[in-house]
């Protein structure tokens, strides 16, 4: 296995760390609130003297309410006010620092209460010169509730440097970015969102305004990042950072913020005057949970991971400055950057990866059309017919994925992937899962290929990017039955096979499927070399439960070529419909929706991937080209992929699974010799004879007290086997 990482000075900030919850390296004040015991006051409340002394212990930890079921700070959002804050009480910061960076993990709860403010200030995070911070320089980063709570924006950066004033709002966000709704709640009931951050990161640009005398310059940017951590909205100016107001116009040189300053992170509560300073509840916001504050300073002479970038270069980079290899692909941050010009975020970038590409939907926002490409004639006639395939929270686990809009999408709606893959075996996949109505399969003849064929969804590849083109390929799923289901390659149907193989209820039961995967493996063909054919493989909880029998592609196919790939939802004549449905401009044919075609009321699909493979590359050096790798799924940075001590190739030959760690070859019976006799002839000579394989090597050695270590040694005469 390649492995290279460069060691480096580890150089180490003497910045104070939290008592509490402690970072796990300097230069950093954390807190996630584990610490504390259920209902406890967290420390560094603050309200601004000389409005309220009274204000105090309205955030507590509370278990359960955390990111991910941890324990988090719970906001008495009854009776928290305007300007609210908790202030941490370690400083970051220091000599040599040029970047400072405030972070938490919100999530809140709404109701039908249009916020009273037009641009309402909610809560955010900031840093202070002070631990009182109301005595000190400050900056905060607000999030604000807009256009009567339906979208929310920031505040506390500035617009332009027209409009450098942080009370200036930028962005008009949909609340679903965050989790919540695009519309208010109904009277009575509540919405929450989910988990979402907000970042505020300054950085010294090293100039300074025209004020006489001149004032630094900060680059000062604030994020808001989804709960998979994908960032929504961003914004920055080049600003100064004043005490009054926080007012670029305040005409004190000496009272911007200045390189190495102890800085003092904080989560407050925004501040607004018209609402009697019940900020919270004026706002319409009735719960208010934060967990996960982190506060540092970054500086160009610190390199934690000691792997050759500094803690800049790596903010910079995007990379994680506590591993040297952040995305765990064996290569150092520092080689991918510096040496082979690789994505040090990407796992599946390193030298002489394969070509293609992996779908990220985590960061897309929801809602976030596909790529979807229709055919010209069908788009320009059908407008409906585009951007079908979006965004949603339907992805395995979870997570984000794709999902079909099945009541509009017609035959051969498609999107295609615009990477192309060029090599001698290409591997194209993707999850699905759907749900069905419950309804009958028409079996009539008057719909679905042949009658009883539904075509639903599946893989598509083609020589160019647009699908329409007429050289390409289509697998997709079909329901043949109600309860059976089969794989279309080209207009050929294969495979009775039961509901029961993907999870899915048998009969006339509306049912939901389990997450499968369809694999398609374009390989050279043996006899006519230059072309591909190819093999469909479907995947249920990692049995492969179909397997198409080897078939040939278009000879436009040509090894080397680029190839792309894509999502379909297959074809179907739709001889007879009830209503009056859109007409098929290519061929006059009724058009119908998927959704009625197969009796399907959805349809999801996560991790599409295509990667061209080539043969003549070893990179792990197991014996297994490229290519091969590829089409086992074993990995071509790691000789043993599922970590079970024997290498891949190992296990190929054995015919053992290389993905799964309980499955190895058998160990063969040890072959141990036998001493038959020994004498000592004086000094430290002895004379050893036993018997062995004459086939096998044997290694002597010696011990002084069979506690010290055993070291070899070489016999004066004789031989090492009998």
């Amino acid at each position: 296995m390649k492995k290279t990482t460069r060691i480096r000075s580890l150089h180490l900030l003497g910045t104070a760390m939290l008592a509490l919850s402690p970072a796990a390296f300097a230069g950093t004040v954390a807190d996630d609130f584990e610490s504390y015991t259920a209902g406890q006051t967290i420390p560094g409340q603050t309200f601004e003297p000389a409005y309220d002394l009274t204000l105090k212990d309205y955030i507590k930890a509370q278990p359960g309410t955390g990111f991910s079921g941890s324990q988090g700070a719970v906001f008495d959002a009854a009776n928290v006010n305007s300007g609210y804050n908790m202030t941490r009480i370690d400083p970051v910061g220091g000599s040599g620092t040029t970047i400072y960076r405030a972070s938490a993990k919100f999530k809140m709860t709404i109701n039908d209460v249009v916020p009273a403010s037009a641009n309402h200030a909610v809560f955010g995070v900031g840093l202070s010169t002070t631990g009182n911070w109301y005595d000190g320089r400050n900056i905060i980063l607000t999030l604000s509730r807009r256009n009567g709570g339906k979208n929310y924006g920031i505040t506390g950066i500035g617009n332009t440097t027209a409009a450098p004033q942080p009370w200036n709002v930028v962005g008009w966000e949909p609340n679903d970015e965050i989790g919540l709704p695009n519309t208010l709640p109904t009277v009575g009931n509540t919405a929450t969102s989910g988990w979402f951050t907000m970042v505020l990161t300054i950085t010294d640009t090293g100039n300074f305004d025209t004020n006489s005398p001149p004032r630094r310059l900060w680059n000062v940017k604030g994020e808001v990042l989804d709960s998979a951590g994908a960032v929504v909205f961003t914004h920055n100016l080049d600003r100064v950072i004043t005490t009054n107001a926080n007012n670029p116009a305040d005409p004190v040189a000496t009272d911007s913020f200045q390189p190495g300053d102890n800085l003092y992170g904080m989560t407050a509560v925004g501040w607004n005057v018209s609402n009697t300073y019940k900020n919270l509840v004026n706002a319409g916001v009735t719960g208010l949970v934060v967990d996960d504050l982190n506060f540092r300073n970054l500086s160009p002479t610190v390199d934690q991971d000691m792997d050759g970038l500094n803690e800049v270069q790596e903010f910079n980079a995007g990379t994680d400055d506590t591993k040297a290899d952040t995305d765990g692909d064996t290569y150092s941050d520092f080689d991918e950057l510096m040496t082979h010009s690789t994505n040090p975020l990407d796992a599946n970038s390193y030298p002489n990866s394969p070509v293609g590409v992996a779908a990220n939907y985590n960061n897309r926002a929801l809602g976030t059309p596909a790529t979807s490409l229709w055919s010209a004639k069908w788009e320009s006639n059908n407008p409906s017919q585009r951007n079908l395939w979006a965004v949603t929270a339907n992805g395995v686990s979870g997570t984000k994925g794709y999902s079909l809009d099945v009541t509009k999408a017609w035959r051969s709606y498609n999107t295609v992937n615009q990477v192309p893959a060029g090599q001698s075996t290409v591997v194209l996949q993707s999850d699905f899962r759907f749900s069905t109505t419950g309804a009958p399969i028409d079996e009539s003849g008057t719909s679905g290929i042949n009658g009883v064929h539904n075509s639903l969804f599946g893989l598509q590849l083609r020589t160019e990017n647009e699908w329409w083109e007429p050289t390409g390929y289509d697998v997709t799923f079909a329901r043949r039955h109600d309860d059976y289901f089969g794989f279309l390659i080209n207009g050929n149907i294969d495979g009775w096979i039961a509901n029961s193989a993907i999870g899915l209820a048998p009969g006339l039961t509306a049912s939901t499927s389990g997450w499968f995967t369809m694999r398609m493996e374009l390989t050279e063909s043996v006899a006519t070399p230059g072309t591909f054919e190819a093999v469909l493989k479907a995947i249920y909880q990692g049995n492969t439960f179909y397997t198409s029998a080897p078939f040939p592609v278009a000879a436009a196919f040509v090894a080397g070529n680029p190839i792309y790939g894509g999502l379909t939802n297959g074809y179907n004549n739709n001889a007879a419909n009830t209503g009056a449905p859109p007409v098929d401009p290519l061929d006059a044919s009724p058009a119908m929706p998927v959704g009625s075609i197969g009796k399907i009321s959805s349809v999801h699909t996560d991790n599409f991937s295509i990667y061209g493979f080539n043969s003549a590359i070893d990179t792990d050096g197991d014996g297994l080209n490229q290519a091969q790798e590829g089409l086992l799924g074993t990995s071509d940075i790691k000789k043993d992929t599922d970590g079970d001590g024997y290498d891949d190739d190992v296990e190929v030959l054995a015919g053992t699974n290389p993905l799964d760690i309980n499955d190895f070859p058998a160990p063969t019976a040890v072959d141990t010799p036998v001493i038959t006799s020994y004498t000592f002839t004086g000094g430290n000579t002895v004379n050893l004879t036993f018997t062995g394989s004459a086939s096998t090597a044997y290694k002597l050695t010696q011990s002084p007290d069979l506690v010290a270590a055993f070291t070899e040694v070489t016999p004066t005469t004789g031989s090492t086997t009998t």
